[in-house]
């Protein structure tokens, strides 16, 4: 768990409370079964005399903000407020102690406020993929021209499933025959680094084979001073993937190598990313 301010929502915990508290309203649920899900879900969190107050504070400060706060999640909130019980995690840190005191002051008069009308919660934007694992697929270039991504991988988070993808060895106006496709290297980033460079970044032996283990491939320098970027495409809303400028070939190889560390790139972004990488227009 991590905590990085005194505010209410500065916490691991808070954070992930108030998203699913707010995905669950989304789903359809009415505010007190919503309330009963998270008590099921977060049993052991309950339970725990350091996180209890994180929860019922900012499962409070969550339903006043959304104009659904229910009486018993309030009264509890404000037992923990006068009880002082927050206050242990902070005792350590006068400073803190004191920012977190006046943090409580002001939450429990929020919470003893009129709260704000109902929201209407609408469900987060998920994405979705369809492509396969080695699926060639070809990209048009605000040029005209075409380039191949091969999928590596899907990545999976809150928002939905993304393409990891590699960038093949290839620009062209014509979509090359299968046995051209087939044998096409992965495309490396066109300025090497040189071996004073690496060693600046603290690349080593050692570090090579840490490399290795975490991205479960194999890597030497030539990897290194010219690399060869994976690249996770992300969206926010459906309209951001560019239809017009993609065409599934219906055809796959399997990749020479598992998804590993990937840059996140918006699919908006897309061109900018290629152009400042790859060098690609």
């Amino acid at each position: 768990m991590g905590v990085w301010g005194t505010a209410i929502f500065d916490d691991d915990l808070a954070l992930d409370l108030k998203d699913e508290y707010r995905e669950l309203l989304a789903e359809g649920h009415r505010g007190p079964e919503a309330t009963q899900i998270l008590l099921e879900r977060w049993q052991s969190e309950i339970t725990d005399p350091d996180l209890e107050p994180v929860f019922w504070l900012s499962l409070a400060a969550t339903q006043w903000q959304v104009g659904r706060l229910e009486e018993p999640v309030k009264n509890k909130a404000l037992e923990i407020i006068d009880a002082g019980t927050d206050l242990v995690r902070w005792q350590d840190d006068p400073y803190d102690w004191k920012k977190r005191q006046h943090v409580l002051a002001k939450l429990r008069r929020q919470l003893e406020s009129p709260q704000p009308q109902p929201q209407k919660i609408r469900q987060a934007y998920r994405s979705s993929c369809e492509w396969g694992v080695g699926e060639i697929i070809a990209f048009r270039l605000l040029s005209g021209k075409l380039i191949l991504l091969r999928l590596l991988g899907l990545s999976q988070d809150k928002g939905g499933i993304s393409p990891t993808c590699e960038l093949l060895d290839w620009v062209g106006e014509v979509i090359p025959p299968i046995d051209i496709l087939e044998t096409l290297p992965v495309r490396r980033i066109p300025l090497a680094r040189t071996d004073e460079k690496l060693r600046e970044l603290g690349v080593t032996e050692s570090s090579l084979h840490d490399l290795e283990a975490l991205t479960g491939s194999s890597i030497t320098w030539e990897d290194l001073r010219q690399p060869q970027p994976q690249f996770t495409l992300c969206r926010t809303k459906e309209k951001e993937l560019p239809v017009h400028r993609l065409q599934r070939l219906g055809i796959s190889f399997p990749p020479s190598r598992q998804p590993g560390i990937a840059r996140v790139v918006f699919w908006r972004n897309l061109d900018t990313y290629l152009e400042e990488v790859f060098g690609l227009t």
